[in-house]
């Protein structure tokens, strides 16, 4: 469903699925955290978030993309409910920065 989702929202011509855009949201992975919002066992909401070191430092970053809500569902602050989760949770890690991750005019 998750994956779903972001096809209904981000999909286009050129890359029919979200996933072949932005590889990096195919499998779970250690450094990475999915976050979903349910209304009747259904995702209704969603965002990814992915830890990361910035050289030369090597300070650690989370990076948000994958944000997105079904369309029957926006406006009734789920994304934000999101949001203010992961930032609970790259606080309790540690992060004390988040980098939103898209391209363009992805997320208006």
């Amino acid at each position: 469903q998750w994956l779903d989702l972001l096809a209904e929202c981000f999909g286009s011509k050129e890359y029919p699925t979200y996933v072949e855009d932005f590889p990096i949201w195919r499998e779970a992975r250690a450094d990475t955290v999915r976050l979903v919002a349910l209304r009747a066992q259904n995702v209704v909401a969603t965002l990814g978030m992915r830890f990361a070191e910035i050289k030369p430092d090597r300070t650690r970053v989370g990076l948000v993309g994958a944000v997105a809500t079904r369309a029957d569902a926006r406006g009734g602050g789920l994304a934000t409910a999101l949001v203010e989760e992961a930032v609970a949770l790259a606080d309790r890690a540690g992060v004390k920065t988040l980098l939103l991750w898209g391209e363009g005019d992805l997320y208006q």
